[in-house]
């Protein structure tokens, strides 16, 4: 064996240790991703996490990602070695840092490192356990000819045999002027009949709508700042049968609504509440961490001005609260529940003014009465059911945990208020979106960013879509089954495809029926696939 073809071997070893490490979990996520060979970096990427190739790639399982190595000028921190030539970067997942792609020849040799490691016909290997890896994919700068931006590699196979491979390009051009765009669907179906030799093409068509853009809130809140809102509204279309590229949704297709809404706005009924859950989120955290923030609000008594005066009257209304609210604190663990308790054993306490005592007595009458706004909002307007109330109502968790739960109560309304005011959503369709969010938050942290989606009439969201702008059109033309299925994907966007290049558009595309029209800059992408099968010798 000559020295090339022994380097060449041990590279292969070393990606193949490299990604079962990965795999195997022998460094923790948080600390961020493993080095190869001074030029690369891998990680795992689970089921649970978003897919960087979701538009041009459907992913089963878990997944390796390889980039260039971000480096860090003046970062005294060495890192730290691990077995077979990998080292653990210091970078902090919360970082987020933006990725690198790496040049196409050096991905291409580890792609091809990679397919011979999952080759079992190359016995001079002598893998001691020799599984399918996950697949693999590698960032690429795009500075290649065909400005490629992803190659990948999945292995095929029949149990824990491997039986060939799967090899993917993505290319893409951009950002490039609307009147530019020379795709044809045919060539397309011709391309992909000759590079997979298939009969029966199908195609599947795709077109998302992007409604509303994050807008910027004069909030008129209690910290009297503008800050950014993001609500963004899509509307997905998708269909079989494509006729040409660019072609706009047919009446057969399919529609999907989603929608991210954070809270905060003007045009909303929820804005008055939202001031007054702002009160108590300040409440609970002076609580928590012992120390008082009193915010001024942008007009009217100060936060503190507000709190004296509610002090004050808490003794003046204490007797009111014990003779024509008892039922309101039934079931309730509090401070307040604990006087009126005492009150009808005819023991009267002095409520201290001092302490936690006032804020803590103020908190627990803030959230019971928010809980009870809220839930009769719901109710009063059909959307939410008497026994779905328990986990929000609850007073056996603690008052952190209570006003959590308030705040998820919060984003509901909001969704609700904006499906109403924004979308003109009718009941039944408002009633699914604030059962989705109820259940969502039942089973989640709170998360202002989570879309949630529901499916419409094409003419509703035709009705949506003339104030709306075009940033995704997608054609898939796929030919066989199974592991033997083929894909070949090509892509109008108006956003780079990839988070690494380090490209942008101009704007969103117009949403007209024909190419020729298109105003403005888009990017064009490509995503072809090749299977190679491993012959038994």
């Amino acid at each position: 064996m000559d020295s090339r073809c022994q380097q060449r071997r041990e590279a292969t070893l070393r990606l193949w240790d490299f990604v079962h490490q990965l795999v195997e979990g022998q460094k923790n996520k948080s600390e961020g991703p493993l080095t190869f060979e001074t030029d690369a970096q891998g990680y795992l990427i689970d089921k649970g996490c978003a897919n960087p190739l979701e538009n041009f790639w459907t992913r089963t399982g878990v997944m390796v990602v390889l980039e260039k190595v971000i480096s860090h000028a003046g970062t005294e921190k060495p890192e730290e070695q691990l077995a077979d030539g990998a080292y653990l970067s210091e970078v902090s997942s919360d970082e987020c840092p933006v990725p690198h792609g790496l040049p196409f020849s050096r991905a291409r040799q580890l792609i091809s490192f990679y397919t011979m490691s999952q080759n079992p016909n190359v016995a001079d290997l002598k893998i001691s356990s020799p599984v399918p890896l996950p697949p693999l994919w590698v960032r690429c700068d795009g500075m290649d000819p065909q400005q490629t931006i992803w190659l990948g590699a999945e292995p095929l196979s029949t149990g824990n045999h491997v039986t060939g491979i799967t090899l993917h390009t993505v290319t893409s051009n951009g950002p490039l002027s609307n009147k530019n765009c020379s795709a044809d669907l045919e060539e397309l179906k011709e391309s992909h009949r000759r590079r997979h030799h298939g009969s029966g093409l199908r195609t599947k068509g795709f077109a998302s709508y992007k409604f509303l853009e994050g807008t910027l809130l004069d909030s008129s809140s209690l910290e009297d700042t503008s800050a950014p809102v993001e609500r963004n509204i899509y509307v997905d279309f998708a269909w079989n049968d494509v006729t040409k590229v660019l072609q706009f949704p047919p009446p057969t297709c399919a529609v999907t609504l989603k929608f991210q809404m954070a809270c905060g706005g003007l045009f909303i009924s929820a804005y008055e509440v939202s001031r007054e859950l702002q009160f108590l989120l300040a409440l609970a955290k002076g609580l928590k961490t012992g120390m008082m923030e009193w915010r001024k609000p942008s007009g009217g008594k100060s936060a503190v001005d507000l709190a004296q005066k509610l002090l004050k009257d808490l003794k003046d209304e204490a007797n009111e609260l014990m003779m024509s609210r008892t039922e309101i604190h039934e079931g309730s663990k509090g401070l307040l529940r604990e006087l009126i308790e005492d009150y009808h054993r005819g023991s009267t306490k002095t409520v201290s003014l001092s302490g936690d005592t006032p804020i803590q007595m103020l908190l627990e009458i803030g959230l019971d009465k928010m809980k009870r706004d809220y839930v009769n909002y719901f109710v009063g307007k059909l959307l939410f059911w008497n026994n779905e109330d328990d986990y929000f109502m609850s007073t056996s968790v603690n008052l952190q945990e209570q006003v959590r739960r308030v705040q998820k109560l919060h984003h509901v309304l909001e969704v609700a208020d904006s499906c109403v005011y924004l979308l003109k959503l009718d009941h039944l369709d408002l009633v699914f979106v604030t059962q989705s969010c109820v259940k969502y938050y039942k089973e989640n942290p709170l998360n202002e960013m989570h879309v949630f989606e529901l499916p419409v009439k094409r003419s509703f969201a035709t009705d949506l879509c003339r104030n709306a702008n075009l940033e995704i059109w997608r054609v898939e033309i796929s030919s066989g089954q199974g592991q033997k299925e083929v894909k070949t994907i090509w892509q109008f966007s108006s956003d780079s495809p990839a988070a690494h290049l380090n490209r942008k558009g101009a704007g969103l595309l117009d949403s007209t029926e024909v190419c020729d029209n298109l105003e403005g800059t888009h990017f064009a992408t490509l995503a072809e696939c090749s299977q190679v099968p491993f012959f038994s010798r």
